[in-house]
């Protein structure tokens, strides 16, 4: 593997113009060490083998900000250069490669610039590669950029060995001269050049008409997410302690595999485990766990610097105005936003990998990721307090008006209501809905949770739909014990912790691990959903 330190000398070139040097910076060009701690990825490593051996010249890597792209690759790399180490004979294996890494950034969007560093990475493999179309690129008659990428690809082409070539934060590139250029050098590709771009976003690259002539392979989006198994194994690794099965399980679904928020999250479990007694692990773990959001620091300023501020204007605008929505399709956001065009702008979202996932078997219905919404909800509250209510009356009246249309969608739904809901959206949806149960049941999934900031802990009041999916009815990891069956009825009876802890004579931190173990094995984070799959699985009855 190249290290900075073993990166071959690039020769210095003057601009033509500016009579200045371009430098290149030897860290834009070191393959990122693989951590300790990183789980095994089979399955997408098979994935990624699999695009060399069909022969494509493009690998796209895509998915959202924190996803592990960049940890993928690397660890590709790694288990690539111990092949070509070890000399392997294993015919079933990819044939060793040389590497080549570059990690982009906005200056990158300059045309001379890229392809200076672009043609470094090469050199690092042989320092020969590309020295003819690298002296071009800066003379004072600079030929067609084609004429010097063709250079390029002879000499790529002539190179004995097979030359597998990273270019990683591909979403910084958005110059469309460089996007043309590195067409060009997917359809004029020697056979032993590969490569592979990781980006957060859909590259302005022709991608059909790519897989059409299989030059293409793709891992995408929910691919990278960790899978239950995996969230525990790395929970485990990272943190120094096992994880049960339904902790693992309850952050999974907070999180939704999202590896940066299980990576903050297995951070500050470091922390907690730091500051008391590893007697406690368990109790640490549900604290850990119930205090994982949006709110959290760490994740808020992540999802707020890396996502959020990086949007122009009006995509930020929209993203906190329809934020107060569970579900979101065109018309609705059309509606809640005061403006049109919200079908292109959703789908600007998806491609975008910002967090924004369609609803399965909900055609053209989106949602937010869990922990997404809730930051761009907080960001709302803080920035224009005032006009939240005036986007739930509009999401009402939009209700009000599409209620026929929608209502089957949810037909199956058990809405779970903690004290007498006083919100004036739903009440403006029973007074003027001719459907009136049809309707409050039907704009709930896309509403809530619709009143954030004035909510404090469990004894909050508030609406949560319960989809009755079959599939999330699952046997329980663990069984609940006799006590965590008395505390679960009395969270099913409305009592406050106060009230609990004084019924059962306990304290309240011992009451709160209960609860976590309660949360835990039911795979909830809420009082509501708690409740609400208890009854499912018919645990309220046998108290």
């Amino acid at each position: 593997m190249h290290t900075a330190s073993s990166i071959a000398p690039i020769p210095k070139a003057r601009t033509s113009k500016q009579n200045q040097q371009i430098e290149l910076l030897t860290t834009k060009l070191a393959i990122p060490a693989s951590h300790p701690t990183v789980i095994p990825r089979d399955g997408l490593i098979a994935k990624l083998n699999n695009g060399l051996r069909r022969g494509c010249q493009l690998t796209l890597v895509a998915a959202r900000a924190g996803a592990g792209k960049t940890t993928l690759l690397s660890s590709w790399l790694s288990q690539m250069a111990a092949l070509r180490t070890a000399n392997h004979d294993d015919q079933s294996l990819i044939a060793p490669l040389t590497l080549a890494w570059l990690t982009l950034d906005r200056e990158d969007n300059q045309p001379i610039r890229f392809w200076w560093y672009l043609i470094g990475a090469f050199q690092t493999i042989n320092a020969d590669l590309g020295r003819e179309a690298q002296r071009l690129l800066v003379a004072s008659q600079r030929p067609p950029i084609r004429n010097i990428l063709a250079l390029l690809l002879n000499d790529l082409a002539a190179y004995s060995n097979q030359i597998l070539l990273v270019l990683d934060d591909f979403e910084a590139i958005t110059a469309s001269a460089i996007h043309k250029g590195l067409v060009f050098m997917v359809d004029h590709a020697p056979a032993q050049l590969h490569m592979v771009l990781s980006s957060r976003t859909n590259p302005p690259l022709p991608l059909a008409r790519f897989r059409a002539h299989n030059q293409l392979a793709e891992v995408r989006g929910k691919e990278l997410d960790f899978t239950v198994d995996e969230t525990a194994a790395f929970l485990s690794s990272l943190t120094g302690v096992p994880w049960r099965a339904q902790d693992a399980w309850a952050l999974h679904a907070r999180t939704e595999g999202w590896v940066a928020g299980l990576q903050i999250a297995g951070l500050e479990l470091q922390k907690l485990l730091t500051e008391s007694s590893l007697a406690h692990v368990e109790y640490e773990i549900a604290r850990c766990i119930d205090g994982f959001s949006g709110n959290h620091q760490d994740i808020r300023e992540f999802l707020e610097e890396e996502v959020l501020e990086r949007q122009p204007p009006h995509i930020q605008a929209f993203l906190l105005l329809t934020s107060t929505l569970g579900w979101l399709n065109a018309s609705l956001c059309d509606a809640v936003t005061g403006q049109t065009g919200s079908q292109d702008l959703l789908e600007h979202l998806v491609r975008a990998n910002l967090f924004v996932v369609p609803v399965e078997g909900a055609s053209r219905w989106y949602r937010y990721h869990h922990i997404f919404a809730e930051v761009l909800r907080a960001r709302l509250c803080q920035a224009q307090p005032d006009l939240i209510p005036l986007l739930h009356q509009r999401a009402a009246l939009w209700y009000q008006e599409h209620s026929d249309a929608v209502a089957p969608m949810f037909a199956g739904s058990e809405v779970i209501v903690v004290d007498p809901p006083t919100d004036d959206v739903l009440r403006l949806a029973r007074e003027s809905s001719k459907h009136g149960q049809a309707t409050e049941r039907a704009m709930l999934p896309a509403l809530s949770p619709i009143v954030q900031e004035r909510v404090v802990g469990e004894e909050a009041s508030a609406i949560y739909p319960v989809l009755d999916r079959g599939d999330e009815i699952v046997q329980l990891a663990e069984q609940l014990t006799q006590r965590e069956l008395e505390v679960l009825r009395l969270l099913a009876e409305g009592l406050s912790y106060a009230e609990i802890s004084n019924r059962l004579v306990i304290g309240l931190n011992t009451l709160r691990f209960h609860v976590k173990n309660i949360y835990g094995k039911l795979a909830v984070h809420q009082r509501t959903h708690a409740v609400a799959r208890a009854r499912k699985l018919h645990l309220l009855r046998s108290i």
